[in-house]
């Protein structure tokens, strides 16, 4: 277990943990992932107190699978926000980026703030990101800040195989444009979708291609889907 116990985005400098926990105020998630992916620890990732976290440094690269668990006491609401800013190089605040990798959000808020209308999203599966799996037990929250391109899930390029699970009371939404993206052209062609809990956006909560989606949570849309690949709902 890695108990994160700053809210710095403090970067990972290829330490052990007594040596990245010593060389800022603490240790802080971007840290303690560069630890699980560098095999020093399986986690999971636990926090030690309630706060946000704001990444200054680029998405948080999941290299190796992780359960974050950003419910501290267990009552159902987030206790941990991860907040990636507009004026964030980078387009995701959490990227899937190696082959086979899951990651479980248990109970944080993972957010995006826009001000841009450059697409961005708060999840993603990038190029590197075959037979990936994303579980969702908290909030992936696309704040949209008015704009309308910002993304809660998105899968880019090739991931193929790519599982998404939204636990029951989990939520996934965007106010700016689609809950989940999986229908560019190069995108999964065995995407799974399985939904327990809430889908929603300000236009397709649901855009995806082949693959199949199975719901028995809430998927609901405030506009209509405008074309394109896939199917939206």
């Amino acid at each position: 277990m890695l108990n994160v116990s700053t809210f710095a985005d403090e970067t990972f400098d290829g330490g052990g943990l007594a040596a990245e926990t010593a060389d800022g105020a603490g240790l802080s998630l971007r840290e303690a992932l560069g630890l699980i992916a560098a095999g020093t620890s399986t986690g999971p990732v636990t926090f030690s107190s309630a706060g946000t976290i704001t990444l200054v440094s680029g998405p948080l690269a999941i290299g190796s699978s992780v359960v974050m668990d950003g419910d501290i006491n267990n009552d159902g609401a987030p206790d941990i926000v991860i907040r990636n800013l507009d004026n964030l190089i980078g387009t995701a605040a959490v990227s899937l980026a190696s082959d086979g990798v899951s990651f479980t959000n248990d109970g944080a808020e993972i957010e995006r703030v826009a001000s841009s209308a450059t697409i961005r999203f708060v999840v993603g599966v990038l190029s590197a990101g075959d037979d990936a799996m994303i579980t969702n037990r908290g909030l992936i929250n696309a704040d949209g800040g008015g704009v309308s391109n910002d993304l809660a899930v998105a899968v880019f390029y090739e991931g193929d195989r790519f599982t998404l699970v939204n636990g029951a009371g989990a939520e996934i939404v965007s106010a700016g444009r689609y809950g989940i993206e999986a229908s560019f052209a190069t995108a999964p062609v065995g995407a799974t979708i399985v939904n327990n809990g809430l889908i929603e956006a300000a236009e397709d909560a649901v855009r995806m291609g082949a693959g199949s989606l199975t719901n028995s949570g809430i998927i609901r849309t405030t506009g209509v889907w405008d074309g394109g690949a896939g199917a939206g709902f």
